[in-house]
């Protein structure tokens, strides 16, 4: 999987457009794409951590039960399986539960960066355009792809 860095530095300029305002545009939509990417793990992580969870509660509640009902004697098997069940979900849960902060972390990093390319290249698109004589419909190619980077303008709050 490539990341929107290793884009932006190899990508190419295609046909006459501006070299600097196309690679910008070319890595806010791989930037973009990486967005995604990390809010569907954020999705997977919090399913996976409420999933694991929920798991560990249920097998404490089972092995509870067990032993009261039945006693050590006759469920010592269940016990320890249900005992070692628990102890891995609380350990993936802990895992999960530390890994997901630097995930929200690289997500707002992300969306921040994206949004100052984008702001950027609102602000420069008609000097560009002028400078290297772009076409009507490439103009309009260029803003409809700015467009299509889901974000809203740095002006609004967000």
């Amino acid at each position: 999987m490539s990341t929107a860095h290793e884009h932006y530095s190899s990508s190419e300029g295609t046909g006459h457009l501006y070299d600097g305002g196309e690679k910008l545009l070319s890595f806010a939509e791989q930037l973009a794409k990486d967005c995604e990417q990390y809010e569907r793990r954020q999705k997977l992580l919090v399913l996976l951590y409420a999933s694991s969870s929920v798991l560990a509660t249920l097998a404490v509640s089972g092995m509870l039960f067990l032993l009261l009902n039945y006693g050590l004697a006759e469920t010592r098997t269940a016990c320890i399986f249900l005992l070692t069940f628990t102890l891995i979900m609380v350990m993936v849960s802990l895992n999960l539960r530390l890994h997901f902060p630097f995930a929200v972390k690289q997500l707002r990093r992300d969306r921040r960066a994206l949004l100052e390319i984008a702001d950027l290249l609102r602000e420069v698109e008609k000097a560009l355009a002028e400078r290297n004589n772009l076409s009507v419909l490439e103009r309009a190619a260029f803003r409809i792809r700015l467009a299509r980077l889901d974000i809203g303008s740095g002006d609004s709050p967000r």
